[in-house]
């Protein structure tokens, strides 16, 4: 039967308008690292590539028009022009075809080989590529006797006149198994066997001027030998996250594709999903996908899908790294009428790279409220919060590997504020003498990050510790934000505020006594005293502080100390409590820093 008179299956479901994004894909062909990859190719001439990154995961094929696993999409984007071969440090060399028509067509060359010049002497090569099984270092030797013996057959075609056949491409995955990083004199003597055949391969002149091409295939491309990396002949490529586009690709192919005729909805539309599975990889959000189909209920709620961007950011960086999306806005802050001034119009003028403001110190005594106040900006903004604890590995190099890891989400994820608690320990001091190395590399990657004020990646440092940030770091924040705890009237409003919102109500005759007996509080300390009268079930706050008190009162030098260092931490004047402004304004601070240093003798901080 004619294609075009095919009868519909009861099973097909015609995708409609409302389960489909609206993002043209149309003009879309294929990923970036192909694109990258022909380049290098084609018109660079480099003739080994290493390709790190998002190896694991799904890419769209223009030739299958469907979305495969790496290896075989580079096979089906290749296979016109060359020979495909894989190799692994388990398969040892193999092939990407059931039927290995590649092996007759190798074993119909080498044979021609060894009629030409009676040296390339291979003898059957089924055998020859299935004793290297769990051999990777006579996989090398024999990869390299068949490359060979292929540009001798090529190069005797060319004269001839005839036809040539194909260049070889060589797709070595797990490449860090058979070629690992590190010293040839601290390497395991097989390790270094491999490194030195290999670098004898890439390097020997016919090899240099061949056709051929081989694709190092590491998740990690620090996790290969610098030997072979460093090498000028040696082209790097990194799979980055799926774009918007191909994300909205994926999920049209699979509502088209999939089998279950469920068509998937999200909570906020499609389009929506498109963006806010930023940071997904396609099989994760195949798996997202597949889940909703199968629990018989299609709607993708957002949490659900946080939850799995989140899942699959901790598989790549651990507890290093999670991502937010706060429920609260600006309409929930209570009092601190010029900090909200200064928050909107930071954040609106990061929306424009040539005004934003790329690094922001937030400082100020423990429980104030920092955090609190940025991350409702930032859900008023639209970006999303990433949040960040320690990116230090155990073992060497896997300390740059996830910080290349963090580039590549934030490249990924758009518009982003970028918090990272406790700054000051964050940091090393990249010039201290004492600094440890990966403390010195860390710290200069990130002031690099943090230079470039594109308007997407605004990163937020919150310490009460500023004064032990590292120069080079408050030297890049041009917006430096103080949060104080209120004071006055202020603060008494903020308190009657936060005790209604929980539905307390007090006697009118108990708020000076609360506020008396909470002198030395801030706002979560607030919070936590809420909860206790929640929880106690007393009907008055002035019950709860008889048996209760907060840490605060044990730390009140501590809080005093945050304090002055926020007021010396602050480039917005209008910010500053009474007692510090007209010493600030005027540059008289010194009965200030005299207080501060005495604080810091006393507290031995």
């Amino acid at each position: 039967m004619p294609a075009n008179k095919r009868k519909k299956s009861s099973k097909e479901v015609a995708p409609s308008p409302a389960t489909m994004t609206t993002i043209d894909t149309a003009g879309y062909e294929k990923p970036l690292f192909l694109q990258e990859l022909s380049q290098a190719y084609l018109l660079e001439g480099k003739n080994v590539v290493t390709l790190s990154g998002q190896t694991h995961d799904h890419s769209f094929s223009k030739e299958s028009k469907s979305f495969q696993d790496l290896g075989q999409n580079l096979y089906e984007t290749l296979k016109n022009t060359f020979t495909m071969v894989r190799v692994d440090a388990s398969s040892g060399i193999d092939f990407y075809t059931k039927d290995k028509q590649e092996l007759a067509t190798l074993s119909k060359i080498a044979k021609e080989a060894e009629a030409i010049d009676k040296v390339h002497t291979l003898g059957d090569l089924k055998e020859a590529f299935k004793s290297t099984m769990f051999q990777p270092l006579e996989a090398l030797v024999n990869l390299e006797l068949v490359l060979e013996a292929v540009t001798t057959v090529r190069q005797n075609q060319k004269k001839s006149g005839k036809p040539e056949d194909k260049p070889v491409c060589v797709v070595i995955e797990f490449a860090d198994a058979i070629l690992p990083r590190g010293d040839f004199d601290g390497m395991e003597q097989v390790d270094r066997q491999r490194v030195v055949k290999f670098l004898k391969l890439i390097e020997s002149s016919w090899f240099r001027e061949s056709s051929h091409l081989i694709i190092l295939v590491s998740e990690n491309a620090g996790a290969l030998n610098s030997r072979i990396t460093n090498l000028p002949s040696v082209y790097p490529i990194q799979i980055a996250l799926p774009t918007d586009i191909e994300r909205a690709k994926f999920i049209e192919w699979f509502q088209t594709t999939d089998k279950s005729g469920i068509k998937v909805e999200y909570e906020k539309g499609l389009d929506k999903l498109v963006v806010d599975s930023a940071g997904l990889t396609l099989k994760a959000l195949e798996a997202l996908l597949k889940s909703a189909g199968r629990s018989g209920s299609p709607l993708i709620t957002r949490a659900a899908l946080i939850q799995q961007v989140n899942r699959v950011v901790k598989a790549q960086l651990g507890e290093a790294v999670s991502i937010e999306l706060p429920s609260h806005g600006p309409e929930d802050i209570i009092g601190y009428e010029e900090n909200k001034k200064l928050l909107a119009y930071t954040f609106e003028r990061s929306e424009t790279p040539k005004t934003a403001a790329s690094v922001i110190i937030a400082t100020g005594p423990n429980g104030a409220g920092k955090s609190y106040q940025f991350e409702a900006y930032a859900k008023a903004s639209g970006r999303v919060i990433i949040r960040l604890a320690n990116l230090r590995g155990k073992y060497f190099g896997e300390t740059e590997a996830q910080v290349e890891k963090l580039r590549m989400l934030l490249r990924t994820l758009g518009k982003a504020l970028i918090i990272i608690d406790e700054a000051d320990t964050f940091f090393g001091d990249a010039r201290g003498e004492n600094t440890h190395e990966v403390e010195k590399r860390l710290s200069g990657t990130f002031i690099q990050m943090m230079s470039n004020a594109d308007g997407k990646a605004l990163y937020l440092l919150i310490t009460s510790r500023a004064d032990l940030l590292p120069p080079d770091i408050k030297s890049r924040a041009a917006v430096q934000v103080p949060v104080f705890d209120l004071q006055a009237e202020e603060r008494k409003e903020f308190v009657k505020a936060m005790f209604v919102r929980a539905g307390l109500m007090l006697p009118e005759e108990d708020w000076e006594q609360v506020f008396l007996k909470t002198e030395n509080y801030g706002a979560r300390d607030f919070a936590n005293l809420i909860k206790e009268v929640k929880s106690r079930g007393h009907k008055s706050a002035l019950d709860t502080l008889k048996v209760w008190r907060s840490s605060s009162c044990t730390i009140k030098k501590d809080r005093r100390m945050q304090t002055l260092i926020a007021a010396m931490h602050c480039s917005e004047l209008p910010l500053l409590p009474k007692e510090f402004r007209e010493a600030i304004e005027n540059d008289t601070t010194i009965e200030l820093e005299r207080e501060l240093e005495q604080l810091k003798r006393e507290l031995k901080r």
